[in-house]
């Protein structure tokens, strides 16, 4: 389940969440452990380079703890005392600000609970302890997220105690950061980067988790009729869809209330709709690949029976993968968009203004399998946002969103792949290439660093 962020007390007249919009409205504060941000696997090193680049941007506030840094965090270790710990922020030539950590003694017995030793000296407890203290820190100018990999983050005090400092891993960090981002209207991935906007951010996003659809599309196109336009349909429904799961994200990182529920079900509904009919668009290709004519165009779907059995006889690797591999998603999506046909799917608001817990939806408990959603059985049902301790089918939507999208690309990429497109009508010239890969150009080539900001 995606952690919610608390956010720090605003300073003077801002607004309590950055994502929130209007009058108050403030940047998003990011500190980097810089100390822990070493020997990182390839994708979280990315991150933090990306994350220090678009640190440059006028809407992100950026402090490493790094003192060759222009903007960093400076903890005065020399100067602790029993009481306190002098903290102080610099930025090149402006005043510092300064504040202090309250009560080193209380980050020692941490250090020593974490680590299980009875010692302070000992070697491993020092830099447990100087790792809370600049965690600490960070929550103390009000920052407010803390970018490390320290082993300490896992720890049971970290996830308890220090939960305020919103410790988070440099990739999750950067799919958060990506968001505000997004929410702001700022599509790139570098701050000195221009991008053609949102349409093409979330075209060239969905065509990357879909690179089956190069060659799918373009056999489409030479087909002819309005075949290609099927075919676009799918991709600009899978677009839409990302719109859609950030939308809903934009809500999920907001105190919570009645305002943000009603919100998140809006776009909800709307992201069910859009993931069901780009699974129709498919079957609509795959009836014409294989000369399907029963049943009506109209009412082709993967969930046909008679279009099914048809499928069966002449394409049974496409049959499996959507009555077997993909059958519980697809039973997911359908079912949850045929709520739209009668009561409305309800959400329900919980925390408060600093943000202390998510929102939840109630799902339907037939669209489940011994109460779990019967797709990817591999994935726990923490990943899906499912909220065990509650009586009833509650998801948190955003947790819920992001992997039903995910979930719903593959089974769509995979079916591309699939499908038999050599078999539709060719209507174009015999020497036009059917592009098969991602150009590498034209923007399509920054789409994996698209996926890393989420």
């Amino acid at each position: 389940m995606i952690e919610p962020i608390i956010w720090p007390r605003q300073w003077h007249d801002e607004l309590a969440s950055p994502f929130m919009r209007g009058t108050g409205e403030r940047n998003l504060r990011v500190t980097l452990d810089s100390g822990s941000l070493v020997d990182l696997s390839p994708e979280d090193a990315e991150a933090v380079s990306m994350l220090r680049d678009l640190g440059h941007l006028p809407e992100i506030d950026l402090l490493t703890t790094d003192p060759t840094d222009r903007q960093y965090l400076e903890i005065d270790f020399e100067s602790e005392d029993e009481e306190s710990i002098s903290v102080r922020v610099i930025r090149g030539e402006s005043p510092a600000v300064q504040t202090w950590v309250e009560n080193p003694r209380s980050l020692r017995r941490m250090a020593l609970k974490a680590t299980g030793r009875d010692d302070i000296s000992s070697p491993d407890v020092v830099p447990a302890f100087r790792w809370l203290a600049t965690a600490m820190s960070h929550e103390a100018v009000g920052f407010d997220i803390f970018v490390t990999a320290s082993p300490w983050m896992t720890t049971d005090i970290a996830r308890t105690v220090l939960r305020d400092t919103n410790a988070r891993t440099p990739l999750d960090a950067l799919k958060i950061v990506g968001l505000f981002l997004r929410s702001r209207g700022v599509f790139t991935c570098r701050a000195h980067m221009t991008i053609r906007g949102e349409w093409f951010y979330y075209w060239a996003l969905a065509r990357h988790y879909l690179p089956s659809m190069w060659r799918y599309f373009a056999a489409c196109l030479r087909a002819g009729e309005n075949t290609g336009a099927i075919a676009q349909s799918t991709i600009k429904r899978a677009s839409r869809a990302l719109q859609a799961r950030d939308a809903i994200g934009v809500q999920f990182y907001q105190p919570q209330d009645n305002d943000t529920v009603e919100r998140t079900m809006y776009h909800f509904d709307y992201l069910t709709l859009l993931l069901s009919g780009a699974f129709d668009a498919q079957a609509r290709i795959a009836r014409r690949a294989y000369g399907i004519t029963r049943p009506a165009e109209g009412y082709t779907s993967f969930r046909n029976r008679e279009f099914l059995c048809k499928l069966h006889d002449v394409a049974d690797g496409l049959h499996s993968i959507v009555t077997e591999e993909h059958a519980g998603l697809l039973d997911l999506v359908s079912g949850i968009r045929n709520t739209i046909h009668g009561a409305t799917l309800q959400g329900l608001a919980s925390g408060g203004a600093r943000h202390r817990g998510p929102s939840y939806i109630d799902v339907p408990p037939h669209l489940f399998k011994d109460g779990r959603p019967r797709v990817a059985p591999s994935l726990d049902d923490q990943t899906w946002g499912w909220v065990s301790n509650i009586p009833m089918h509650m998801y948190e939507p955003y947790s819920f969103s992001i992997m039903l999208v995910q979930q719903c690309l593959k089974a769509l990429n995979d079916i591309a792949a699939a499908t038999d497109v050599d078999k539709l009508p060719f209507r174009g010239s015999a020497d036009t290439p059917l592009l098969a890969v991602a150009p590498n150009d034209g923007g399509f080539q920054y789409s994996r660093e698209f996926a890393l900001l989420g």
